[in-house]
């Protein structure tokens, strides 16, 4: 797990809100505090689905995309929020390709989430990443790896970071 401070306001805003670089990541939860609070599940409800929408959904979870602009609702206006919090997934495209790269014995049905948190408080927003398995594990290599993609990710899109 590592932390990162992300400088740049605008930009890293910009980016997760209103552009498309965070749209294939499923969402997890999201929470905002503005002139009241504001929460969003990210979990699917299967029943709001036709049977062949959910047949060819690819996650569990609502794509970052489709929630975006309720979230960028919430929060444009002349003020800032107080707060907010935007937990996104890894694709599952990404965690096999972490898991492919990796040299641990850790198989995809054992990988719960690997997530990215974006918390802004006190006009600093933070980046913090983290993992979930299903099973108990002392082997730590695939958050190294998933630490080490979430900053090449971040940085190949321009956004700044800042160690804590």
């Amino acid at each position: 797990m590592i932390a990162v401070r992300l400088p740049d306001l605008r930009t890293i805003t910009s980016l997760l809100f209103a552009q498309n670089t965070f749209d294939r990541f499923p969402l997890y939860e999201a929470s905002f505090l503005t002139r009241c609070s504001f929460s969003i599940d990210g979990y699917r409800n299967a029943e709001f689905f036709t049977e062949e929408e959910n047949a060819a959904a690819a996650e569990e979870y609502t794509l970052w995309q489709d929630l975006k602009p309720l979230a960028y609702s919430i929060i444009k206006g002349k003020r800032l929020p107080l707060r907010f919090k935007v937990v996104l997934r890894a694709p599952k495209d990404v965690i096999r390709k972490l898991l492919a790269e990796s040299d641990t014995a850790f198989v995809e049905e054992q990988v719960e989430s690997l997530h990215m948190i974006f918390t802004y408080k006190a006009g600093e927003l933070v980046c913090t990443t983290g993992s979930s398995f299903r099973v108990f594990t002392m082997d730590r290599s695939l958050d190294k790896l998933w630490d080490a993609w979430v900053l090449r990710f971040l940085d190949g899109n321009g956004i700044k970071t800042e160690e804590m």
